[in-house]
């Protein structure tokens, strides 16, 4: 039963991830999307996982800029 959770949580986070990156579910799961292992935020940004890498200040400034304008 658990298992059995454990794998549709898996299949809908894939399925998420290829839709908002705009891939198919096999380069989710490919060996250079990191197959379901845990990437640094460096790597996930060099394999397109991510769109960038910023610290928390710089997040934050950028979302205050993006209210201000509107």
């Amino acid at each position: 039963r658990i298992e059995g959770m454990a794998t549709l949580a898996y299949n809908a986070f894939v399925a998420d991830v290829a839709k908002g990156r705009g891939v198919s579910v096999k380069v989710v799961q490919s060996e250079a999307w990191g197959r379901g292992a845990i990437l640094d935020a460096a790597e996930g940004a060099r394999v397109g996982l991510v769109d960038g890498v910023q610290s928390f200040d710089e997040t934050l400034a950028q979302l205050a800029k993006a209210v201000r304008s509107g």
